[in-house]
């Protein structure tokens, strides 16, 4: 009797023990579930209740001299109202950005970056876009490269700064079929005229004729019904700034010299500064090298046929 007593009252304390451990808790203790409860609303206030910008922009802008660019912007709040504003900084001379304002409920912004002309051209420049509101502020960098003005016309051209030369030769109408430019700043143009001749006009710098340049700012290549100007390269500057002329007269390939002033060049090919040499031709066109010396191709019905010529104007007899 005495043993099983003893044997229930040694189980009953074990169990007793049991329950009172630290890993058990009473589920009816108030303080522990509000303890429980008090760090998960704290939780919960870090995460959504703590003031913050973010700021997305392009991580590059190209501006040309003269221009502007713009760059779109998105401005993205957490637990903040009220406007936002956003500055660049870091930009080199002759490069300006006024700050802007993000008002409260936009999200979305565009920032202009303007250039000066004379703005030194530069790639690849680091600034800094920052958004802020107070004390709170976001930031980006930017990769800001300054370029060339844009292809435009030229002010300091033409009439009336126009950029533009409308040249009518004495009431004929004109086609211009080739250019090139001699190192003086001025500019040669092959046309083929109304009046069945073809003509090399000069004009200067700023546009305008040049008069000086063979009779009132041309000079008569050929005249003739059959004559033709083939596109491509058909009037070269030589070094020594005389000038070569390459055309057809019916199906004759055909050289003709001037000098500078638009003469007939002296003692260039045959009569009159004139070098025929194909009489079978569909298509002429030349280049020259720095001696003065002509490379002329010309296309016949069947084949092709280069020719060198010497500075002289005369077919070269080592090529």
């Amino acid at each position: 009797m005495n043993k099983l007593f003893t044997n229930k009252l040694s189980l009953g304390l074990f169990v007793a023990a049991l329950l009172s451990g630290p890993g058990c808790t009473d589920s009816d203790d108030p303080d522990a579930t509000d303890a429980t409860d008090a760090t998960d609303a704290t939780d919960a206030t870090d995460a959504t209740d703590v003031p913050m910008i973010s700021l997305s922009a392009p991580g590059a802008v190209r501006v040309n001299q003269g221009q502007t660019a713009t760059i779109p912007l998105v401005i993205t709040r957490t637990a903040l109202d009220g406007d936002v504003t956003v500055e660049v900084t870091g930009l080199p001379a002759g490069v300006t950005a006024a700050p802007i304002t993000v008002a409260a409920g936009s999200s979305d912004a565009t920032l202009v970056i303007s250039a000066a002309t004379g703005a030194t051209i530069d790639t690849d420049i680091p600034v800094t876009i920052t958004a802020s509101a107070g004390t709170i502020t976001d930031a980006q960098p930017l990769q800001l490269s300054v370029v060339g003005v844009r292809g435009e016309f030229d002010s300091t051209f033409g009439t009336a700064g126009s950029g533009v030369v409308v040249h009518r030769l004495s009431g004929l109408s004109a086609i211009a079929k080739g250019c090139a430019l001699p190192t003086d700043g001025t500019t040669l143009v092959a046309v083929t005229t109304s009046a069945a001749d073809i003509r090399v006009q000069r004009y200067l710098a700023s546009g305008a004729p040049d008069a000086t340049f063979g009779a009132d700012g041309g000079a008569t290549v050929a005249s003739g019904d059959a004559l033709v100007l083939d596109l491509g390269t058909n009037v070269v500057v030589r070094g020594d700034g005389t000038i070569l002329v390459a055309y057809r007269d019916g199906t004759s390939a055909r050289v003709r010299g001037f000098t500078a002033n638009g003469a007939p060049l002296p003692n260039f090919g045959q009569a009159d500064s004139t070098l025929m040499l194909d009489v079978n031709a569909e298509h002429i066109s030349l280049l020259v090298d720095d001696a003065g010396a002509a490379f002329v191709v010309v296309g016949r019905p069947s084949s092709t046929k280069l020719y060198k010529l010497t500075a002289s104007g005369v077919f070269d007899p080592g090529f």
